[in-house]
């Protein structure tokens, strides 16, 4: 696969420059297009819906409207991060989905040229998933960041 179609396929342009989110999830770097992001919030009391899947975390009430929260690391058979008292959760920017991802650490932003960005996780994504989950894999310094398709994650058969 091209970097160019897998880069158009997935709304990243050669030689743009990206605004992330990055977090970590079991100790692994990953991030969303800072875009896809409405805001970051203390994650308020959460209900449990009963007879969900067990990542969604429940639902919350954020700014007088209520948003379902997904527990990435359950979603994703990461292993589980030592909780803290207090987390966060990444409010999606989608006006027909209102969800959010919670996180242990307060998210930071990072800016990336999309030739730091390696567009080739088809191997990654057919090996054990339905959909692409992973838009591509950052290079920071020594590090490996996720970058994922939030699209994919979270959708309406959730």
């Amino acid at each position: 696969m091209e970097v160019q179609s897998f880069a158009e396929n997935q709304d990243i342009q050669p030689e743009e420059t990206y605004q992330l989110i990055v977090f970590k999830l079991a100790g692994q770097a990953y991030a969303l297009l800072l875009e896809e992001v409405r805001e970051v919030v203390l994650t308020p009391i959460l209900s449990k819906v009963p007879l969900t899947p067990n990542y969604l975390a429940g639902v919350a009430n954020i700014r007088g409207n209520i948003f379902a929260v997904f527990d990435l690391e359950k979603k994703l058979a990461l292993a589980a991060s030592e909780k803290k008292e207090e987390s966060y959760t990444l409010v999606l920017e989608d006006t027909q989905l209102q969800a959010g991802v919670l996180v242990n650490e307060v998210p930071r932003t990072l800016e990336v040229n999309s030739s730091q960005i390696n567009f080739s996780p088809e191997l990654i994504n057919a090996q054990n998933m339905e959909k692409e989950i992973v838009k591509g894999i950052v290079k920071e310094e020594e590090d490996l960041i996720i970058l994922l398709y939030v699209k994919q994650l979270i959708n309406f058969e959730d």
